[in-house]
């Protein structure tokens, strides 16, 4: 009967020490996450909220949507979906969801140390242990397992992934095989088309691996490369499928490593191998930055080459282990992602956090499942509860303070955002324009009451990025200029982010009233009255100019640069809303003479609607004396000259402006008689020319 009772209390013991752990990681991570609580209602953070509540739970669509480099479509909302259906505020499920990374992490952490000892996982001290290992060593790392939308969920997809290989490792059949590797390709898929960082991440350190196992594991080619061929062809799809999405950015556009550079570095190898070499001590003193860090990096090493070399040793110690072939491999699999992330991202001209959270995280996942291993495998079962006690004191110890009032999530707003919420409200604004990181904090913390776009500060052209275009609608209540810019030192800061002002008045005239909140100044205006630029923007070229440029050749010769001339003339925007340009233009140009000639005209180098009028070709003399030899009034008459033309005689409806779709149009002209042209005399174009921006109706360049 004594024993029995003392089962009874130890069960009950172990269930609460499982409880209070689980407990402790929510609470730890959500006081940690709201200490930073700014940082994610920033734009970037607010990105797939946004999108969530546009396509998923509005009635926005997908293809109106501009994508940054990895847009995290299958990475994250996976993950955050849940939040957004039980919070009513975007608060709630942003907080919530940045918290809940460190649970996500915990239960893979549980799985694969179920996979290795089996039913004694579901033990109190088994949940305890990895819940409180968790909580004490995953907030030493860096501040990425707190920052949602920035990586971490294609970490723990990588997870999901090795979970998946070691699964059917321990079971190997034909149907688990081939489940696995359909859901490999598809959800693979999926995933690498939402962030191309996973490839990096995991499948090339896992194909390197799968293929040289290939060559000590012969007699389970079949397996291997069945494996190899999922994440190859999972690879190809989700390259297609990113390929889909109308409106993107390249990766390889933004990374400040070029393919060429990367290649003249691959070409060397004792060069690549000196700079992975001087990496590697950085990557090293960073693990021990802090003591909890440096200690589970040291078990990670250590444990999974012991784990790989002194098998009889060590099991002598982790008995509780039943699928050791599992835990070997896990180790293999650790080892070579983990050092393979620190070479990979050795050859980049940076290694910033969110790239290396494979490299860091991994490790910590091992040493996690590890000591869980060691902590259920002592035989004196209170030396095992003192130290797993010990550790949920630790983490507790972490916190540093208690969570003794309830936290309204939906009253979290940085103050700026809040003043500007609260001027829109008491003047009755709706619509309104803003820099980048102001705008969408504005639209989704003000529960979308208000709905205020991102413009380019210097054009102010709404901007294209992470964003829908349906958001753009052309007439608003106001503009906030954000002076924290002024201070700016970088001039392309500057250009992006600091509104002008002075463009904004000159377009609408003066504001009705201005209002200010700390360093933002809102310019208001009648309901539905204030206009900014009309065409979106990704890439706005400064300052937006149209060249306009005339070659000229002999009969027979082809058009060279040296016998052209170009003249750059920068647009000003129109009261349409439309940058234009409204030049008189001359070029001087030098022809041999008496023979006939060719001239071709190039009028604006960008898409738009182009007008060209009263054009001359004059012959003028040593003594000034002047001689058109052609002339057009207007286009119709310009037409019947023309003898040939790239993407320029395009009518644009009954207008009488051509509609150029191209970037360097042009149009050549039938070969002119000069007649006698004596030395030195010079021959002049002159025309008017008339350029305007086409709505993006007509033609979407976003890339300008």
């Amino acid at each position: 009967m004594g024993v029995i009772t003392l089962r009874v209390i130890g069960k009950v013991l172990s269930l609460i020490l499982a409880t209070a752990a689980v407990i402790g990681l929510w609470q730890v991570s959500r006081i940690t996450v709201l200490q930073q609580q700014e940082k994610l209602l920033s734009a970037d953070m607010l990105y797939i909220p946004d999108l969530v509540q546009d396509v998923l739970l509005g009635s926005g669509r997908l293809s109106d949507w501009f994508f940054s480099p990895s847009p995290e479509l299958f990475t994250e909302i996976p993950f955050y979906l849940p939040f957004v259906l039980f919070w009513s505020s975007i608060q709630g499920s942003v907080f919530s969801y940045a918290a809940s990374q460190a649970i996500y992490t915990a239960v893979l952490c549980w799985i694969l140390l179920w996979l290795f000892v089996g039913k004694r996982a579901y033990t109190g001290v088994s949940i305890a242990s990895v819940a409180g290992l968790a909580t004490a060593s995953l907030f030493v790392i860096d501040q990425a397992i707190l920052i949602p939308f920035y990586h971490y969920a294609t970490f723990l997809d990588g997870l999901i992934l090795i979970v998946g290989i070691l699964f059917v490792r321990g079971r190997y059949s034909r149907s688990s095989l081939s489940t696995l590797v359909v859901l490999t390709v598809i959800t693979g898929g999926l995933v690498i088309s939402s962030g191309f960082i996973f490839v990096a991440w995991f499948v090339l350190p896992l194909i390197g691996l799968l293929l040289l196992e290939t060559l000590y594991r012969p007699r389970e080619w079949h397996r291997l490369m069945s494996v190899c061929f999922a994440l190859v062809a999972a690879t190809v799809l989700g390259r297609y499928w990113w390929a889909q999405l109308e409106f993107k950015v390249d990766p390889r556009v933004m990374s400040r490593t070029s393919d060429k550079t990367l290649l003249d570095r691959l070409s060397d190898p004792l060069e690549l191998f000196t700079q992975i070499m001087d990496y590697m001590p950085e990557f090293i003193m960073l693990q021990f930055s802090n003591p909890i860090r440096g200690t589970m990096f040291v078990i990670f090493i250590v444990g999974s080459f012991l784990v790989l070399t002194r098998q009889t040793w060590v099991q002598r110690y982790l008995g509780v282990v039943q699928e050791w072939s599992r835990l070997q491999y896990f180790s293999l699999i650790a080892l070579v992602i983990v050092f393979s992330n620190v070479g990979l991202f050795s050859l980049h001209d940076q290694q910033p956090v969110r790239y290396m959270i494979t490299a860091n995280y991994l490790s910590m996942v091992y040493s996690i499942v590890l000591i869980s291993i060691v902590f259920i495998s002592v035989k004196a079962k209170a030396l095992s509860f003192l130290f797993v006690s010990c550790v949920l004191i630790t983490a507790s110890a972490r916190a540093g303070i208690t969570d003794a009032v309830r936290v309204d999530y939906d009253e979290i707003k940085p103050a700026t955002v809040d003043c500007i919420i609260d001027v829109a409200e008491s003047h009755q604004l709706t619509r309104g324009v803003a820099q980048y990181w102001q705008a969408r904090p504005l639209t989704l913390l003000s529960g979308k009451r208000l709905k205020v776009i991102p413009i380019h500060g210097t054009t102010l052209k709404p901007y294209f990025w992470a964003s829908s275009r349906r958001q753009f609608s052309g007439q608003y209540d106001f503009a906030v200029v954000d002076h924290s810019v002024d201070a700016a030192t970088s001039w392309t800061t500057k250009a992006w982010y600091l509104v002008d002002r002075s463009k904004i008045i000159r377009l609408n005239g003066q504001p009705i009233e201005i209002m200010w909140c700390d360093q933002s100044e809102i310019l208001i205006y009648p309901t539905a009255t204030m206009r900014v630029a009309k065409k979106m923007t990704t890439l706005p070229r400064l300052p937006i100019a149209v060249s306009s440029q005339i070659y000229w050749a002999e009969k027979d010769d082809a058009f060279t640069e040296k016998h052209s001339n170009k003249t750059i003339y920068e647009a000003e925007l129109g009261k349409a809303g439309f940058y234009q340009v409204d030049v008189d233009v001359t070029h001087d140009i030098s022809i041999i003479g008496g023979h006939l000639f060719r001239l071709r005209l190039d009028p604006g180098d960008r898409p738009g609607y182009v007008v060209i009028t009263d054009l001359e070709v004059v012959l003028r003399d040593l003594q000034g004396q002047e001689t058109v030899v052609m002339s057009a009034i207007s286009n119709k008459e310009l037409a019947t000259m023309i003898k040939r033309s790239n993407d320029v005689l395009v009518a644009h409806k009954a207008s009488h402006l051509w509609r150029v779709n191209r970037f360097d149009p042009w149009i050549e002209f039938k070969s002119i008689d000069a007649g006698q042209v004596l030395s030195g005399n010079v021959v002049s174009v002159r025309y008017h020319l008339m350029w305007r921006e086409m709505p993006d109706t007509e033609s979407l360049t976003l890339l300008r």
